[in-house]
């Protein structure tokens, strides 16, 4: 089942059994007051109709805010958090730290790619994204200094997701990006999960640069 869709699924599955329950009790009280017919199946309809609408809209408000819910629902499907990676193109070498955080019904992705050294080539983030449970594909936008020059860009990115094992959390991923400009490839060779927690490690350019010199080190 498409990763988003298991939410949506739920909050409307959610309206529909507590409005089952209401209009149920409803029906009762309705026929002990001699109310039926026509009358009583509008009234029904009305009240069941209402109540889906508000409750469903009240779970995705719900798993919207919380990522401990999104967490239960989604499973093993569940890859929010900060990411870390290396990545080659013309046998150069670079390193992305990257933040996955679901929002209004999508996946929404931002992070900065260095060099070797630990400087900012660039920062990007989603314009639009998809997962099917396996591999995140979006579109995204960069921003990168060159010398006083600040260019802009755009790009498609493609990972797929790898679990140890049928009901693990994905840890680590694979895939390439693609630079719209100049149409450089760059392959994922290694991508790990930092965090589940930590979406505000971009805030801070000191602990980001840390965590990926740190990765530089130890993956090579």
């Amino acid at each position: 089942m498409h990763n988003i869709k298991k939410l949506e699924i739920v909050s409307l599955y959610f309206g529909v059994f507590i409005g089952s329950i209401l209009t149920e009790i409803l029906y009762d009280y309705l026929k002990a007051r001699g109310i039926a017919g026509p009358l009583l199946v509008i009234l029904l309809f009305l009240v069941l109709a209402v109540t889906i609408q508000i409750l469903s809209a009240l779970c995705q408000t719900i798993i919207n805010q919380s990522s401990v819910v999104r967490r239960i629902i989604l499973s093993n499907d569940y890859i929010e958090g900060s990411w870390i990676d290396s990545a080659t193109c013309n046998h150069s070498k670079s390193y992305g730290l990257y933040i996955i955080r679901y929002a209004n019904d999508s996946y929404h992705i931002s992070g900065r790619e260095f060099d070797s050294e630990g400087n900012v080539i660039y920062n990007w983030q989603s314009i639009t994204s998809s997962f099917d449970g396996d591999r995140l594909v979006y579109l995204y936008t960069s921003h990168a200094h060159i010398g006083e020059i600040m260019e802009d860009n755009y790009g498609v990115t493609s990972l797929t997701f790898i679990r140890s094992g049928p009901n693990k959390f994905p840890r680590t991923s694979t895939g390439y990006f693609i630079d719209a400009a100049t149409n450089f490839r760059k392959v994922v060779t290694a991508a790990e999960k930092q965090s589940n927690h930590n979406l505000k490690i971009l805030n801070n350019i000191n602990e980001t640069r840390q965590l990926v010199l740190k990765w530089i080190n130890g993956s090579g």
